[in-house]
């Protein structure tokens, strides 16, 4: 009826409208006012839908609410709705809330709660948080097996792990159920390929740490034969240097040092002769210089002239020269010293040195007893003896 406001009025006043009749009159007032919820004066035993409808409906309502597995397929819906919206962080997490709400229903029904973990599983494997994923796989699995998307998505999740052999054995389970599962065959193929190469590398990796661990042990024989002395400055607990004498190393164990910056300060040649970094320390022009590669086996006087075969350019009046200079170990004994350096003029040198000849081999020389190395790297005085400074600064010990 399309009228005006005015005309409506007028037709109204005369009758003219139909009346709404059967309801709310004088006659059944207390009746109807009985079927809206809101104004029961108590609950009915019984409800007629037909009658009742609105009573009907919020009776479902309850009953629904009261339902776990009705709830909770309602947070499995909701988070399947979510996660369907795309691959935003903000659908993903709100797909978890809702999993997670159903989950915490905890559905009498089996299928329905493992659903909801392999379901937020699916959300965690998308957000590569498979750690989660895989935890939620093994719950699903504890309630229902027979969900192959369950290993589906474990198996992903453990690829994205590098637990390649684990991945196999979902992949397995899961073929059991649905053995031309497609997806499945296809995660376990790339799995196994994996878990093959991973294991080669692993028997790679032992093999070379078995022959490190049986170079480490040679060497350590080798060191302990040469009869060499260390100061250990870094291995001390107490922070003060430690002596260490090389056949006081334990026997079968490999031998442990800190490479420089040009490698370890002792290495084992092929022939097993052992090769020295040697630091040569000059206290007259305070500066120094390392040999990185000495034989053991190679005389003072060839690694002289080897050194000073020409002019250093802090040499400024030529007097270190090969015939000229001399070589001096330190010592840690008094009765071992052939010379004692001023400490102060020595750059806070060890104050008791002793000669090297030059007729005999760098490593019989280190081993002189009470010879010491430095946290294994031989560091060895150099002076002249055309030098007024040695003149002046290097006297005998006793």
């Amino acid at each position: 009826m399309n009228l005006d406001d005015d005309e409506f009025l007028e037709k109204y006043r005369k009758g003219e409208v139909p009346r709404y009749t059967g309801h709310f009159s004088d006659d059944n007032f207390l009746e109807e006012m009985d079927s809206v919820p809101l104004f029961m004066r108590e609950t009915p035993e019984s409800i007629d839908p037909e009658k009742q409808p609105a009573v009907a409906a919020l009776q479902a309502l309850a009953e629904e609410e009261q339902d776990p597995v009705k709830r909770a397929l309602y947070h499995k819906d909701h988070g399947n709705e979510e996660f369907k919206k795309g691959r935003k962080r903000s659908h993903m997490h709100a797909a978890i809330t809702a999993y997670s709400a159903g989950i915490a229903e905890r559905c009498p029904d089996a299928t329905v709660h493992a659903a909801l973990y392999s379901n937020r599983a699916m959300v965690h494997l998308t957000l590569q948080n498979y750690r989660s994923a895989v935890d939620d796989c093994k719950k699903a699995v504890e309630f229902d097996k027979s969900n192959v998307k369950t290993y589906f998505r474990a198996a992903k999740s453990l690829v994205g792990l590098e637990r390649y052999a684990e991945a196999v054995q979902w992949c397995d389970d899961g073929l059991e159920l649905d053995g031309g599962n497609a997806p499945i065959q296809e995660v376990r193929k790339r799995a196994a390929a994996l878990r093959d190469a991973a294991e080669k590398e692993a028997r790679k990796r032992e093999r070379a740490r078995k022959q490190e661990r049986a170079a480490g042990v040679k060497l350590a024989n080798a060191v302990r034969q040469s009869g060499v002395t260390a100061r250990l400055s870094r291995h001390s607990g107490s922070g003060e240097a430690v002596l260490l004498r090389a056949r006081d190393l334990p026997a079968g164990e490999p031998f442990e040092i800190a490479s420089t910056a040009v490698g370890p300060p002792v290495r084992l040649a092929p022939d097993g002769t052992l090769h020295w970094q040697v630091l040569l320390l000059y206290p007259e022009v305070r500066h120094s210089d390392c040999l990185a590669d000495v034989a053991a086996t190679a005389y003072v006087g060839d690694i002289l002239q080897t050194a000073f075969g020409s002019r250093a350019p802090w040499d400024e009046l030529g007097v270190y020269t090969s015939d000229a200079v001399e070589l001096f170990a330190e010592t840690e004994a008094l009765s071992a010293a052939t010379h004692r350096l001023d400490a102060a003029e020595g750059g806070g040198l060890s104050q008791y040195l002793v000669a090297l000849p030059r007729d005999i081999p760098l490593g019989r020389a280190l081993a002189t007893p009470d010879t010491v190395v430095n946290d294994w790297m031989p560091s060895l005085t150099v002076l002249s003896t055309r030098s007024e400074f040695t003149k002046k600064y290097l006297s005998k010990a006793r």
